[in-house]
């Protein structure tokens, strides 16, 4: 019987090869048709603008271009979108189409956001009319052949993460072959590359710039609380990279030992078994545990009704805008001590920093409710250390960084 199986699996396995195989050159034939097809659309759409600036990111609103998903990057590029335009430049965002929908073109503020079809995506940024210079947000790989000059942005360490299986040297590597500038947010990304790569910088060189993340502390600003209550706020994706498991386990105890506390969540929700997790804490305490969805105008109000923010990552992190933005407002911060948020944060100073464990963030959170004094002082020194990250001097080193690619392209 169990020969038989055997025989009944290598024979299912043969037989899927030699159709992957038959469908191969089929599938090649069909991609090379539609990625000239959507090549022809774009150069018609390109061409009619002048001083294009290409920014690449594979995923800016959803892939029938209907929803955006509104988070760090998305409101990071908007801002750079603006600054583009006030130098006279047609910034153009270039992500990935569903099948249902391969080409198409939408108006997101001062940026032009044009979808191409997933399966071509990545093969055709390369070919695309050549731009003033192009932007890459986030660290992925393209062509051989790139569009020069250009900028990468690196919003944190994204391969840290326990789910990468591809090999994280030949992944830096490449892209580290095809950039002129690269602009981190934080520090431990470019010293990561620094340490690693060193061989390889020796013989090509990047260069290399800290830019970190901003706020405008024109619309984030404390305000008095007129309730009696303390919400603890988590602003971000509901995600595993996020810590949303770290907030969940230790939630439960947190409002029954202290009951004028309340728990907002505010963000995308992908998971479904975290969906069904929120969905239950709601149920069980549904007058002290929210979820929101919000817009970004929304979202300084929402600091300001808070009072503690937790940006507890697990992974994935640069020079949070959330923890910023909660900073800037006055709210007490706890944060794991992952990526760029070391950047941010003065263990005990301007916010408390954790190792990603729920017994440590259960220990946070009782200091911050049970000392008033410690709270008050931490959410002071928070807003000062923010005056720091103002929104203006982000600007400023934007335009040096486009003043001198300008100048290369010349």
């Amino acid at each position: 019987m169990n020969c038989r199986r055997i025989r009944s699996n290598i024979l299912k396995k043969f037989f899927q090869k030699i159709g992957d195989i038959l469908i191969f050159p089929f599938l090649f034939v069909r991609n090379i048709y539609w990625e000239n097809i959507l090549l022809n659309r774009f150069k018609n759409f390109a061409n009619k603008t002048k001083n294009n600036v290409y920014i690449f990111q594979y995923q800016f609103l959803d892939m029938q271009g209907e929803n955006c998903f509104n988070g760090g990057a998305e409101r990071y590029v908007v801002d750079l979108a603006n600054i583009l335009v006030n130098r006279g430049y047609n910034p153009i965002l270039v992500q990935a189409s569903s099948k249902n929908n391969k080409f198409w073109i939408k108006q997101y503020g001062s940026l032009t956001i044009v979808g191409l079809y997933r399966r071509c995506y990545f093969a055709m940024l390369s070919k695309l009319p050549k731009p003033a210079f192009s932007i890459y947000s986030g660290l992925f790989k393209w062509g051989k052949k790139k569009l020069s000059p250009n900028i990468m942005i690196s919003h944190g360490v994204t391969w840290d993460s326990p789910d990468v299986n591809f090999s994280y040297k030949d992944f830096v590597s490449h892209f580290l072959s095809n950039v002129d500038y690269f602009v981190s947010v934080d520090t431990n990304t470019i010293s990561q590359m620094r340490a690693f790569f060193k061989k390889q910088l020796n013989n090509r060189p990047v260069n290399f710039i800290y830019v970190p993340n901003y706020v405008d502390k024109k619309i984030f600003f404390p305000k008095k609380k007129l309730h009696d209550k303390i919400k603890i706020l988590f602003p971000r994706r509901c995600a595993v990279a996020r810590g949303f498991w770290l907030v969940s386990d230790v939630l439960p105890e947190i409002l029954e030992q202290y009951p004028f506390v309340e728990f907002e969540f505010v963000g995308f929700i992908h998971d479904e078994d975290i969906k069904a997790k929120l969905g239950a804490l709601i149920d069980l305490y549904p007058e002290r545990v929210k979820h929101l969805l919000l817009e970004p105008e929304h979202m300084p109000d929402c600091y300001k009704n808070a009072d503690i923010t937790l940006i507890p990552s697990i992974y994935s992190e640069g020079t949070s805008l959330s923890c910023l933005e909660a900073m800037a407002c006055g709210n007490f911060v706890i944060a794991t001590n992952i990526g760029g948020l070391t950047n941010l944060i003065i263990n005990n100073y301007n916010g408390i920093l954790i190792n990603p464990d729920k017994n440590e963030l259960k220990q946070a959170l009782k200091n911050a409710l049970e000392d008033k004094s410690f709270f008050e002082c931490v959410c002071n020194n928070a807003q000062s250390v923010s005056d720091t990250f103002e929104k203006r001097v982000w600007i400023q080193q934007w335009n040096d960084i486009i003043t001198s690619i300008g100048d290369k392209c010349e």
